[in-house]
């Protein structure tokens, strides 16, 4: 299967100076990890200092775990969405790592106004 969609139903953020990443074999310093979990399944949000290079997504379909890196200036719109939408869906794909993502479902216009 090499592509996944599941729904978050728990997130953790970790935040720190240079915490590992998910992936042993990147020397890259990560700022924060945001963990989104559901159905056996999880994608870690590595947030990387911004002047870093980005390294590539992933997928490993055997531990069902993807890896993302984010630059950690836009740490706050991952929480926020995680924080006040619902339900919040989170894509992993083996084949093409790089669309992995987190999301919403199609909302009405204006549904969180009154």
């Amino acid at each position: 299967m090499p592509a996944i969609r599941f729904q978050i139903e728990k997130y953790q953020v970790t935040l720190g100076a240079d915490l590992p990443s998910i992936i042993t074999d990147v020397d890259v310093k990560v700022a924060g990890i945001v963990g989104c979990y559901g159905k056996g399944y999880q994608l870690m949000i590595n947030f990387i200092e911004d002047n870093q290079p980005m390294p590539q997504a992933m997928y490993d379909e055997k531990r069902k775990t993807g890896a993302i890196f984010i630059p950690v200036s836009r740490i706050d719109t991952y929480v926020d969405l995680l924080r006040n939408e619902k339900p919040v869906f989170a894509y992993c794909n083996s084949e093409k790592p790089e669309w992995s993502n987190i999301s919403t479902e199609h909302e009405e216009t204006g549904e969180g106004e009154r």
